[in-house]
């Protein structure tokens, strides 16, 4: 062996081997250390307990939906009417049915119509628009964002009203639902009604237009709502308007509100102010018809008399509505005529 060789041999080799072990040193530190988790990670969610983290939805709402919408109800659907065994009124009856504009009488315990005339046809309703202010009530109260006895204080909408059957509320004065309810349902007044709606919307107008969303909801096609209380609006003097079975339906609804019931059978209530609202429901006053558990009174000059009831007897629950008398005369005692008949009929 030259002595180049062996130089070689003594210097670089050993030099060599160091160099090979610096290598295989990083690339082993380098592989261990991807195999570890990110520094990053355990900040994030330092001792992450995975049964608190959120789960993704299988269907999560669009991101159009606006965060500050109200409760959505799935109220289910009422089967509709059965048109299919309509009777004919007896020659009297009959005639006493002329001068109404529309009417309606079904069975709840077949869903069976026994008469009707004009019943699809969109009527002014005057303020029988007030079952409808009392649904989006009930459904607030069962919701709990108010309560029977929750105290609301007068608002512009209430003392704003024009001075047709009103309680006269005034600014700085406090009425609870229990008596808002009671006043518009019992004897009707518009400035409770309008109270109620601007309490539980916000203002007037939002009401109406959740007015007129629900009743779509609830599959009323006829109903076209402007007020929470009845009252004509505008220079045209315009009724809110719905045919009588989608009334009839409304006021089916509410049979499912038995607090708000309770208001439909009394013919007076005190308030705390010391006025007594009396009712205007003639069935419930003057020769009252036996079983009459609802629902309500209506007029205006457009309107005529109108009347929604719902009477039980025996188990056999009977409900229905008119609109369009000339007179209330003639809208109570067709009424008491009709309800007899349809109790003389076979099921």
């Amino acid at each position: 062996m030259s002595k180049q060789t062996s130089l070689f041999l003594k210097i670089f080799l050993p030099l060599l081997a160091v160099v090979a072990a610096v290598h295989i040193c990083i690339f082993h530190a380098l592989g261990r250390r991807s195999e570890q988790p990110s520094k990053i990670s355990e900040k994030t969610i330092p001792n992450a307990d995975l049964s608190k983290l959120p789960v993704p939805e299988k269907n999560p709402a669009p991101a159009s939906t606006p965060a500050e919408a109200g409760p959505v109800f799935r109220t289910p659907e009422l089967p509709y009417y059965d048109f299919s065994g309509l009777k004919r009124l007896p020659a009297d009856l009959q005639k006493l049915s002329r001068p109404g504009k529309s009417g309606i009488i079904v069975d709840l315990s077949t869903r069976k119509v026994l008469w009707a005339k004009n019943p699809a046809s969109p009527v002014p309703i005057a303020s029988l628009t007030k079952l409808m202010t009392a649904l989006l009530l009930m459904e607030d109260i069962s919701s709990g964002r108010l309560e029977m006895s929750t105290k609301l204080p007068v608002t512009a909408a209430a003392t704003e009203v024009e001075r047709s059957c009103v309680l006269g509320m005034k600014r700085g004065e406090f009425y609870t639902v229990e008596e808002l309810t009671a006043a518009m349902m019992i004897n009707s007044h518009n400035d409770a009604a309008a109270q109620i709606a601007a309490c539980v919307a916000g203002n007037v107008r939002d009401f109406v237009a959740r007015m007129n969303t629900r009743a779509k909801e609830l599959g009323l096609s006829s109903a076209a709502f402007n007020s929470p209380n009845g009252l004509p609006q505008g220079k045209k003097r315009q009724n809110s308007l719905c045919s009588v079975t989608d009334i009839t339906r409304l006021s089916e609804y509410l049979m499912r509100y038995p607090q708000l019931l309770k208001f439909c059978q009394m013919r007076s209530k005190k308030l705390h102010t010391g006025k007594v609202v009396y009712s205007h429901n003639n069935l419930l006053r003057r020769r009252p018809v036996k079983g009459l558990f609802g629902f309500k009174t209506g007029y205006t000059n457009r309107a005529g008399f109108c009347l929604s009831f719902g009477v039980t007897r025996k188990g056999r629950r009977i409900i229905g509505c008119v609109a369009g008398f000339p007179s209330a005369r003639d809208r109570d005692e067709f009424c008491r005529r009709l309800i007899e008949w349809a109790y003389s009929t076979q099921r």
